[in-house]
């Protein structure tokens, strides 16, 4: 392919990203050559019947290490490639690049946020006798603000996981600690924002309302934590998925995706999950019925 931004800044990057990809190897110390295994090849493991079993799975091995790779390190192709697609999109008019593929993943997004449509719609009826139109309205109201603190969260992972991909401080053997980590934060990021959402609704519901509705916040504060422990996951697991599915393209869906799982997760958190809580609250008389 010929190179769109001249030879010297080509030739630069691609001796910046093999020094990457060497650097990796020698902090990585001589331990991990002798202890790496060769991946068996496909058509041995395929001619003898007592490997067929294992075919499928070191096939799949073998594609999970070629993801952490390209994430990691990009070859020279791959930086000719992208180096391609960046140059015409600078050229590109506004049509060119609104369309298809930007286009494209908002067309996804939609179809994906209609669930959200009909669990407000359908699931809510039954919410909103139980606690009264007033509350039902407020407890609605919070339902942007909880997608958008949950979306935000799986932003941060999923971000961060792909930084320390990139950087080597994650690879296949440590994704599994590494993950286990992140959820473990996304759980103590929903117990501290899960207590301040709860506490901003007792005192609105104070404020609006005759007296504090202890059973709302409550409610309100649970949904939060559940939207967020759900980003935690999701966030984690975007960069290895949007990889494995889009082959590099990540950044053009990994936004849109994440915004629409968190609404999903959103609004069922306070929906379904909320006329549970409420419920049980109505009959421990934390909450007035309507």
């Amino acid at each position: 392919m010929e190179t769109l931004l001249g030879e010297p800044f080509l030739e630069w990057k691609i001796k910046k990203m093999s020094a990457i990809t060497r650097s990796s190897s020698v902090r990585a110390g001589p331990e991990a050559a002798e202890t790496s295994t060769p991946v068996p090849n496909m058509r041995r493991c395929a001619s003898e019947p007592t490997n067929l079993w294992n075919a499928p799975w070191e096939a799949l091995d073998d594609e999970i290490s070629s993801i952490f790779s390209d994430l990691r390190s990009q070859s020279a192709e791959t930086i000719e490639e992208e180096l391609a697609k960046e140059h015409r999109y600078a050229k590109a008019g506004c049509v060119r690049r609104a369309f298809p593929e930007r286009s494209l993943a908002l067309l996804v997004t939609l179809a994906l946020e209609i669930p959200v449509a009909f669990i407000i719609t359908g699931g809510s009826q039954g919410l909103k006798q139980l606690v009264g139109p007033d509350r039902y309205t407020l407890l609605m109201a919070f339902l942007p603000l909880t997608s958008a603190i949950s979306g935000n969260v799986g932003l941060q992972c999923s971000s961060l996981t792909t930084r320390a991909i990139s950087h080597g401080s994650c690879d296949k053997t440590t994704y599994c600690s590494w993950m286990r980590l992140e959820v473990a934060t996304a759980g103590l990021l929903s117990i501290a924002t899960g207590f301040a959402v709860a506490l901003l609704a007792l005192v609105w519901t104070w404020v609006q309302f005759p007296g504090p509705d202890i059973g709302f916040a409550l409610t309100v504060g649970v949904s939060q934590a559940f939207s967020i422990i759900v980003a935690g996951i999701t966030g984690s697991i975007a960069p290895v998925i949007f990889s494995f599915i889009f082959h590099g393209d990540a950044g053009k869906w990994a936004g849109p995706m994440e915004t629409a799982v968190q609404d999903v997760a959103g609004a069922f958190g306070v929906v379904y999950i909320a006329q549970l809580i409420m419920m049980a609250c109505v009959k421990l008389g934390l909450s007035p019925a309507a």
